[in-house]
Protein backbone atom coordinates (compact mmCIF):
# COMPACT_ATOMS: atom_id res chain seq x y z
CA UNK A 1 0.00 0.00 0.00
CA UNK A 2 1.60 3.24 -1.31
CA UNK A 3 0.97 6.55 0.60
CA UNK A 4 1.61 9.88 -1.17
CA UNK A 5 2.94 12.93 0.51
CA UNK A 6 0.03 14.91 0.49
CA UNK A 7 -2.18 11.79 2.34
CA UNK A 8 0.63 11.09 4.50
CA UNK A 9 0.05 14.51 6.06
CA UNK A 10 -3.52 14.20 6.85
CA UNK A 11 -2.44 11.84 8.93
CA UNK A 12 0.49 13.46 11.28
CA UNK A 13 -1.09 16.71 11.07
CA UNK A 14 -3.74 16.37 13.57
CA UNK A 15 -1.22 14.35 15.88
CA UNK A 16 0.67 18.02 16.60
CA UNK A 17 -2.29 19.60 17.24
CA UNK A 18 -3.14 16.88 20.21
CA UNK A 19 0.61 16.69 21.46
CA UNK A 20 1.30 16.87 24.96
CA UNK A 21 3.94 16.40 27.31
CA UNK A 22 1.25 14.91 29.80
CA UNK A 23 2.89 11.16 29.61
CA UNK A 24 2.92 8.20 31.67
CA UNK A 25 6.12 6.96 33.19
CA UNK A 26 9.22 7.15 35.77
CA UNK A 27 10.15 10.45 35.93
CA UNK A 28 13.65 12.00 36.75
CA UNK A 29 13.89 16.18 37.50
CA UNK A 30 16.37 18.47 37.38
CA UNK A 31 17.10 21.83 37.78
CA UNK A 32 19.10 23.89 35.28
CA UNK A 33 21.58 26.39 36.05
CA UNK A 34 18.46 28.96 34.85
CA UNK A 35 16.38 27.46 37.62
CA UNK A 36 13.83 26.15 34.71
CA UNK A 37 13.13 23.01 36.14
CA UNK A 38 13.53 19.94 33.46
CA UNK A 39 12.00 16.27 33.37
CA UNK A 40 13.10 12.65 31.73
CA UNK A 41 10.51 10.75 31.91
CA UNK A 42 10.79 7.05 30.69
CA UNK A 43 7.78 6.10 29.63
CA UNK A 44 6.07 3.68 30.95
CA UNK A 45 6.62 -0.37 28.71
CA UNK A 46 4.45 -1.22 25.55
CA UNK A 47 2.36 -4.70 27.51
CA UNK A 48 3.03 -6.99 25.09
CA UNK A 49 6.56 -5.70 24.72
CA UNK A 50 9.42 -7.69 25.58
CA UNK A 51 12.85 -6.03 27.49
CA UNK A 52 16.06 -6.88 28.96
CA UNK A 53 17.32 -5.66 31.69
CA UNK A 54 19.93 -4.02 29.28
CA UNK A 55 17.23 -2.01 28.25
CA UNK A 56 15.75 -0.43 31.46
CA UNK A 57 19.79 0.56 32.22
CA UNK A 58 20.42 2.38 29.33
CA UNK A 59 17.10 4.39 29.52
CA UNK A 60 18.05 5.28 33.42
CA UNK A 61 21.47 6.06 31.71
CA UNK A 62 20.32 8.37 29.11
CA UNK A 63 17.81 10.09 31.74
CA UNK A 64 21.10 10.54 33.80
CA UNK A 65 23.14 12.73 31.16
CA UNK A 66 23.70 16.24 32.68
CA UNK A 67 23.46 18.35 29.62
CA UNK A 68 24.84 21.13 31.36
CA UNK A 69 28.15 19.85 31.87
CA UNK A 70 31.06 21.28 30.21
CA UNK A 71 32.42 17.88 28.86
CA UNK A 72 28.76 17.27 27.05
CA UNK A 73 28.19 19.05 23.52
CA UNK A 74 25.18 19.14 21.91
CA UNK A 75 24.65 19.05 18.04
CA UNK A 76 21.54 20.66 17.59
CA UNK A 77 19.22 19.65 13.90
CA UNK A 78 18.07 21.88 11.95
Amino acid sequence: MKFNLLGSLAFIAPTALWASDDVLGEAMTFVSPNGVTERCIRIEKVPTGEYRKSDLEEERAYCEIDFYASEIAICPKT
